[in-house]
């Protein structure tokens, strides 16, 4: 078995952030437990960054994408079973846009990480910040059990990307944390910190290393005050070029077949009209470009799941640079390179493994 097969996914943040927390309680440690949740950073950036903390490697899960990911890191849950593959996925019987969506996604939300600590009489917070960005019914799932505290949006702001000055980045962060530990230390305080954004546009450049390097900065300053600090992901990244040719054959294709497109980044299912899907798969792999593969979404997710419930017959999944990205962007995320799949999952000042499952 290959180190990559036996390598543990993000289901395991929970446990793993459980057991800091558990920790904590058990010696009845005043500090808090601090975890910056990263968007976008995989294991390479990371390694860059921290020079101090002790890091875990896991692997997100498909597709690598916010929605689902983050979903998956909170409850411990596959994405066949919470049900969210995707930003464009089926509600109430029709493809939506999940981070516009304001209606129930589940009928019962799961436990997650914040009933785990209120459970050991540990305050839950979950801290905005760039989550403020996104009032739908998504992230009510996602922090379900979690006081909120709005915090800053640090790198996610109106109108077209600039990298923001990362002294005024340091400074809402830190002042977010610190109104997050503000009802009492005995607290999980969950900061949600959208590095991902700068990372579409430029990559791992140095100013993505420097945003990186000044968690740990704070991870530090933390840790001398009394509390343990943890950092995980959901994805990396890997080059993408639009391809206008691309894009113009896939539009071609579904006024002739008459199917809806959802997924994000680089996966795409489609949705089929009845009866036509496997004459349209042989069309995909007869006229697609040889490194965007055409799978039966049957075998991506058990049928009957709830994620394959939202999902479309056929997914598109690029394994090369060229794909669909959004204008500006040249790097993205949501396939299998190992770039995206292995992000990292880091502890400053307690176990690395928080007492969960071992790297």
């Amino acid at each position: 078995m290959s180190a990559a097969a036996r390598r543990p996914s993000v289901t395991t943040v929970r446990a793993r952030l459980a057991g800091l927390v558990a920790d904590r309680a058990g010696r009845r440690e005043r500090g808090a437990v601090v975890v910056f949740a990263l968007d976008g950073v995989g294991r390479a950036l990371a390694a860059r960054a921290w020079r101090t903390a002790a890091v875990s490697v896991l692997d997100s899960v498909f597709p690598t994408v916010s929605s689902a990911a983050w979903l998956s890191s909170l409850t411990g849950k596959p994405v066949a079973e919470h049900g969210i593959p995707g930003v464009v996925c089926t509600v109430d019987g029709r493809p939506a846009n999940i981070y516009h969506h304001r209606q129930p996604l589940v009928a019962q939300p799961p436990d997650n990480v914040f009933s785990d600590a209120a459970a050991r009489g540990i305050r839950p917070v979950a801290v905005l910040c760039d989550l403020a960005q996104y009032p739908c019914s998504w992230r009510d799932l996602l922090l379900t059990h979690a006081e909120t505290v709005e915090g800053t949006p640090l790198f996610t702001t109106p109108g077209p990307y600039a990298p923001p000055s990362l002294d005024r980045v340091e400074a809402d962060l830190r002042a977010a944390v610190a109104a997050g530990l503000s009802g009492g230390k005995r607290a999980l305080v969950w900061c949600f910190v959208e590095i991902d954004t700068h990372l579409h546009h430029h990559g791992e450049d140095e100013y993505a290393v420097a945003a990186v390097r000044m968690i740990e900065r704070i991870a530090t300053d933390l840790v001398a005050d009394g509390h343990v600090v943890a950092a995980h992901s959901d994805h990396g990244h890997t080059p993408t070029t639009h391809d206008p040719e691309l894009a113009r054959l896939l539009d071609g294709l579904a006024d002739e077949y008459g199917f809806a497109m959802g997924g994000a980044g680089r996966t795409r299912w489609l949705y089929p009209r009845p009866g036509t899907a496997e004459a349209l798969a042989e069309r995909l792999r007869k006229e697609l470009p040889a490194d965007i593969g055409v799978e039966d979404a049957d075998q991506v997710f058990p049928p009957g799941s709830p994620a394959r419930a939202r999902v479309g017959d056929l997914f598109l999944v690029a394994a090369g640079e060229k794909f669909l990205a959004p204008a500006g962007y040249r790097y993205e995320h949501g396939s299998r390179t190992a770039a995206e799949v292995e992000v990292p999952f880091a502890v400053w000042g307690g176990e690395p493994d928080g007492g969960g499952t071992g790297r």
